[in-house]
């Protein structure tokens, strides 16, 4: 497991809006593993990989080059914002203390006597953050107990108020300045939401690309920005990839700590990977669901399903984006999210970067089965599989007594007779075949094939 390249990405500052480091680390680490690497000009990167045939690498295509969605391959995205709840500077006063505003959602609990880091065009300079008051030594009983509002903190970066004045301006961002720590089978850090995802953006892409098996997908990583203030990045990126497939990853609150009852835990550290069921920005496809959870169980992958009270997260985005696309969302169970010490289990980490690469595997899988069945084709296109048996030779003959003198009836045979609905080819232009149109990764997929197969076979 790379916990540098983790390091690395939480260490490195970037608000929402002021993502460019962020997106510069990844930039460096990801060459050599898409076809097209791209920033948009809201400030994502897009990274898109073709289907792979094996070891062979194929000739780079240009996204969006396709003459309509029916001939180009499923198009799966990933979506890893990259900025972290953090503040701008709004005010430098007469002494020189910072005021802020803040970009993304605070509990004012959390911030309390903390170190922060002040990025300017000419430095980061450290400071220190807290509530204008008294000190515990000068202040009344009803005064400790009082929680000030976010507008109350301030930041000192010990200078004269002529000297910060010289060197910070109003729109310099401020992020949180702490320590990267393993601890025990944990790690903690500041912007594990959601650097967590753009790691596994980059590793889980590396590893498929070693293994070398290939995908029958292409693959879009959308690095996004200004998720924390509402999914603006997700939904101009999504706008122009037009995924099939959507995928949100992300963390989730993993609340199974003292003083939060068990079933408002959401996750549990250890358990594995967070099935995202739901949040308040977005329902996951109840089929991707299904798919997501055979292939944890087939492969030994530890999962939770998980439910979210409140909150959104990019799948929501890619969910809703032009016609629209299937989505979901996987994530990994985080204690202590939106402060300084947000904890994650490497176990858990783990489990997600193997579901997504099966997931992505399993496409070539499928698709390359299917076709080695003689007289079916199969496609990807939007979002499922389309498998069309052929039915060549077959209309105006006699299948168990009806005769099937035209598309329409054989169709009609082999939904009475087989127990598998199809539709005839001619409607997709198509002639001369059947199409089946099953949720991606149905088990049944095959067995339906075979029952028309068997069924077509008696045809007199």
């Amino acid at each position: 497991m790379n916990i540098d390249l983790l390091k690395r990405l939480c260490q490195t500052p970037g608000v929402p809006g002021r993502e460019e480091r962020v997106r510069d680390l990844i930039k460096s680490e990801v060459k050599g593993l898409f076809d097209e690497v791209r920033t948009d000009a809201m400030g994502n990167l897009i990274c898109t990989r073709a289907p792979r045939g094996g070891k062979e690498k194929p000739k780079p295509r240009k996204v969006g080059s396709e003459k309509s969605a029916t001939t180009r391959p499923l198009r799966v995205m990933q979506l890893c914002h990259m900025d972290e709840i953090g503040f701008y500077v709004n005010h430098i006063d007469e002494k020189g203390f910072i005021w802020t505003n803040p970009a993304g959602g605070f509990d004012p609990r959390n911030l309390f006597s903390r170190r922060v880091l002040v990025c300017t065009d000419d430095g980061d300079r450290v400071g220190v953050m807290n509530p204008g008051g008294r000190p515990i030594h000068i202040s009344a009983p009803e005064e400790r107990t009082k929680v000030p509002e976010v507008k109350e903190f301030f930041v000192d970066i010990g200078l004269p108020a002529d000297k910060v004045k010289k060197h910070v301006k109003i729109g310099d961002y401020i992020v949180m300045h702490e320590p990267f720590e393993e601890v025990g089978d944990k790690l903690v850090s500041k912007a594990m939401d959601n650097r967590v995802a753009c790691w596994l953006g980059i590793e889980s892409v590396r590893e498929l690309d070693r293994l070398g098996t290939g995908h029958g997908c292409e693959i879009v990583v959308a690095f996004t920005v200004q998720e924390e203030v509402g999914l603006r990045g997700a939904r101009t990126a999504s706008h122009a990839v037009l995924p099939d497939v959507g995928f949100g990853i992300d963390v989730t609150l993993a609340c199974d700590t003292p003083g939060v009852p068990e079933k408002e835990s959401v996750s549990t550290h250890g358990k594995g990977f967070a099935l995202h069921i739901k949040d308040g920005s977005f329902i996951s496809d109840h089929t991707l669901v299904t798919e997501v959870e055979a292939l944890a169980k087939k492969h030994k992958i530890p999962y939770q399903r998980s439910i979210l009270a409140a909150g959104g997260q990019d799948g929501a985005a890619a969910q809703q984006s032009a016609a629209g696309a299937r989505a979901i969302g996987i994530t990994v169970g985080t204690r202590y999210i939106h402060t300084v010490t947000e904890m994650i289990d490497k176990k858990d980490l783990a489990a997600v970067d193997e579901m997504k690469v099966a997931f992505d595997r399993r496409r070539r899988t499928m698709v390359r089965m299917l076709n080695e069945i003689d007289g079916v084709v199969c496609t990807t296109p939007q979002g499922a599989f389309y498998v069309y048996p052929s039915v060549k030779g077959v209309i105006g003959r006699t299948i168990r007594g009806r005769v099937a003198d035209s598309s329409s009836e054989l169709a009609a045979i082999i939904l009475d007779e087989a127990e598998v609905a199809v539709v005839p080819g001619e409607a997709f232009g198509t002639p001369g075949y059947l199409r089946l149109s099953y949720a991606l990764g149905d088990a049944d997929l095959a067995e339906g094939v075979g029952r028309i197969q068997r069924l077509l076979a008696e045809a007199r």
